[in-house]
Formats: structure tokens, C-alpha cells, sequence
């Protein structure tokens, strides 16, 4: 019987350890948890995709979940945007057809994008982000750029730079993919029970043993190449931490979900009380977003984690300087035995 150990504490991680136990009836698969199962979904109250509840659902066929349509908006006050909108800026998004009430700029914005230079430039995943901003620019109105690309330049990630991402970070933070499409149709769904609750549920229906590991632990299983009765991979990002940064520091940020009252004054002019169950980004605020999800109003910012053996559950974005570090970790881990490097995001999350 081969021994399987995943080590981390996301819904990916989870995932994993099924599969492989469902791929073999020779492995025993025991999950190592290095933080609350599900986060950071839990705290954001988070949807996923169709096709991941769908996967849920072979796993757990009577999971609850409720969902929501077309939830994507982008908040520019009227002040900072350059053409028609009836909505104080309260914009759809993805961009289609239906986020431009002038028929003609739509279609002025949408043949720009088609443009083959832009489809190049973009397509090359070896080339800065800063060469398709550029591009965007020279060919796009500049009624556009000025109030859209401009803005979404302030990524989500305070401090960060879209200089500092990949052309593939570039494109995970926002995306015209859909700007053809006359009528977009997008649902979200949300397991009615926590993430948390959600992830204990699988390992138990696997009989999957969970065995709660702190972070000096998880240093001391990695350290120890004598480890021969298991192969080991590990789902945490936090692996520059736990090999002590000997590889480099990871750019890292935490997301932070704060729950306000939708009578506060300092929140902005957002239209609370003629939507429900939606994210609007907000690129001219200091806040990164605000949701509105089952009546609770939550708003979003980041900080940047910069401290050396600071173990808070964060992120690391696309930034070239992290895809580096993760080949290089991913070298490194197999240097100290049957151990692997995986932080490949399975889930498509509508928040994280």
C-alpha cells in the first residue's frame, strides 16, 4: 500500500487528496492541514464556477447551494468616466454589449479589441503587460483607456504594479475575452454550508484521516529527507516560509473582508438598494471592492505582507518575481526526497 500525504488547507488541496485516492485503491491518502479548511473562502463568502459545483456534486450529490446571475460590475463615479452611462458608472462586466448604453461605442471598443497587433501582443505569454497597455492605448478610443484602462491598472493588489505581473497575471486580473458578446450570461453558485464545513464533509465521505500540522511541523517534514514511506506534496504557498526563504521571498498579499452597514457614510454611492448579490470593483476607490451578497455588504483591501517569518494565510500574485521563485521552489522541494510543489489553482473562484 503506497502513502500519500497532501499538505495545506485549501478546497484545492482537498480535492486533490480525492483524486488521487479515487485514481488507486493501493494509495492511502492522509491529509495534513496547515490552516482552516476552505479559507479564504469562508471569510469573503465566496462563489464559485458551474463547472466546479458540478464537480462538487459528484463528489457530494446531495450538496446545497444556492447562486447568483451576472454578479461582475465596475463602480466609476461619473466624474472619472468618459462615456455614456446611465448608471452613476455602474458598469457590467466582463464588457459586452450590454455595458455600453451608446450602441456605437460599444462597437467602436469592440473592433479595437479585435485588433491583430493587440491579439499578438497578448497571446505572448513571454512579453510584459506593460507592452499590451501600451497597446490598448495606441488602439483603442481614448475615451476607453481613460476611464477603464487606466483605472484597471490599480490592480487588486495594493503596491503592486501591473509592470511587476506576467502577461498571464495581466489577463487574470481583468480580461476583455467577452467583448463580443451581445448577451453574457454568468452564474455563480455557493454551497449552502460554510467552505469549512464543506471540505470536512469530503475527506470524511473518503475516509480521509486529517490531522491538524503547525507550521513548525510542516518545516520539519520538509527538512527531513529520510521520509521513505511516503511521497508528499505539498498545497501550501507558504514554502518560502518553511524552507526559510533559502529559495528567495515570495510578493505576497492578503485580501481583507470587512463587513460594513450599508447606512455608513464613508461607503460610496454604489446602488445597494436597487442590486443584491454582486462584487463592483472599484479601481478610482481606495478599497480594491465592495459585495453584496444576502443582504451583507462586505468591502475589500489589501496589504502587503513583507515581514520574514510572518506565516499568515495569504497570497501570492502573478508577478514575474513569483513565478520565478515558484520554479525555483518546485526544483528545490524534490531535492529533499519524494516531495512535490503544487500551487496550481483548480477552482474558479468569483472573489479570490
Amino acid at each position: 500500500m503506497q502513502k500519500k500525504i497532501i499538505i495545506g488547507y485549501s478546497i484545492d488541496a482537498v480535492l486533490e487528496a480525492i483524486s488521487i485516492l479515487t485514481q488507486s485503491d493501493k494509495t492511502e491518502v492522509v491529509f495534513y492541514a496547515t490552516g482552516p479548511l476552505g479559507s479564504p473562502l469562508d471569510n469573503f463568502n465566496d462563489y464559485i464556477s458551474n463547472n466546479d459545483i458540478m464537480l462538487l456534486l459528484q463528489f457530494l450529490p446531495k450538496l446545497k447551494y444556492s447562486y447568483i446571475y451576472n454578479p461582475e460590475y465596475i463602480y466609476i463615479p461619473y466624474d472619472k468616466i468618459k462615456f455614456k452611462t446611465s448608471s452613476n458608472g455602474f458598469i457590467q462586466y466582463p464588457f459586452t454589449k450590454t455595458s455600453f448604453d451608446d450602441e456605437k461605442e460599444w462597437k467602436c471598443v469592440s473592433t479595437s479589441l479585435k485588433n491583430n497587433n493587440i491579439n499578438k501582443i497578448k497571446n505572448d505569454m513571454t512579453l510584459s503587460p506593460s507592452k499590451l497597455l501600451t497597446a490598448y492605448k495606441s488602439k483603442l478610443p481614448k475615451w476607453f483607456t481613460e476611464s477603464i484602462i487606466k483605472n484597471l491598472a490599480n490592480t487588486r493588489w495594493s503596491s503592486l504594479q501591473i509592470s511587476q505581473f506576467t502577461m498571464l497575471g495581466l489577463n487574470y486580473e481583468f480580461n476583455f475575452d467577452l467583448i463580443d458578446e451581445p448577451e453574457y450570461k454568468d452564474i455563480w453558485y455557493k454551497p449552502v454550508i460554510s467552505y469549512n464545513e464543506l471540505c470536512h464533509s469530503l475527506l470524511e465521505k473518503y475516509s480521509i484521516k486529517c490531522i491538524d500540522k503547525s507550521p513548525e511541523e510542516v518545516k520539519r517534514i520538509i527538512s527531513n529527507r529520510n521520509v521513505n514511506d511516503a511521497s508528499i506534496t505539498i498545497m501550501d504557498n507558504r514554502i518560502d516560509y518553511y524552507m526559510n526563504y533559502v529559495g528567495g521571498m515570495f510578493d505576497r498579499m492578503q485580501m481583507v473582508s470587512t463587513v460594513v452597514d450599508i447606512n455608513d457614510v464613508n461607503i460610496p454611492q454604489i446602488q445597494f438598494d436597487c442590486f443584491n448579490n454582486f462584487i463592483a470593483y472599484t479601481p478610482t476607490l481606495n478599497e480594491w471592492a465592495y459585495t453584496y451578497f444576502d443582504n451583507t455588504i462586505r468591502k475589500f483591501n489589501s496589504k502587503k505582507v513583507f515581514i520574514a517569518n510572518d506565516n499568515t494565510l495569504s497570497e501570492i500574485p502573478l508577478t514575474r518575481n513569483n513565478v520565478k521563485l515558484y520554479d525555483t521552489y518546485k526544483n528545490m522541494i524534490s531535492l529533499y526526497g519524494d516531495k512535490t510543489l503544487d500551487l496550481c489553482q483548480r477552482i474558479r473562484t468569483l472573489i479570490k
